[in-house]
């Protein structure tokens, strides 16, 4: 049994207790951490300074842009390729083997419908998911 000097730990009079504490005087600190939003005062930690903010997003607004260059530049080498391959050969189709209709799926499979219209140069989107087992 429980001791008579001893609450019980999860009676109404502990939660009594408990509030009662916490609206007292005495617990003033928490009092004041409970008035800010724990949102704001956690991303003002977490938040980087303004001009280091505009510094990564110019960086990363010109890692983009070249990128699209790249790629661009890419799919013009791909279509050229492709152009060329049809004049010397006489096909228009690519012959392809296991190995490189299996790599081509599993590229193909990780970009999204958008990205594989405007990509995909050698195979059209629908074989390509077709092929992807």
């Amino acid at each position: 049994m429980s001791c008579p000097t001893q609450p019980a730990r999860h009676g109404p009079r502990t939660v009594q207790k408990l509030i009662a504490a916490r609206l007292s005087h005495d617990s003033l600190p928490f009092r004041r951490l409970d008035l800010i939003p724990r949102s704001v005062h956690s991303a003002d930690r977490s938040m980087l300074p303004l001009p280091l903010q505009f510094i990564i997003a110019m960086i990363a607004h010109a890692i983009r842009k070249r990128m699209v260059r790249r790629n661009a530049y890419l799919l013009e080498d791909v279509r050229i390729l492709r152009e060329v391959y049809s004049e010397t050969t006489g096909r228009k189709r690519i012959p392809f083997t296991d190995e490189q209709r299996r790599r081509l799926a599993v590229k193909g499979k990780a970009l999204t419908p958008q990205e594989r219209e405007e990509c995909c140069q050698i195979v059209q989107a629908s074989p390509l998911l077709a092929w992807f087992h």
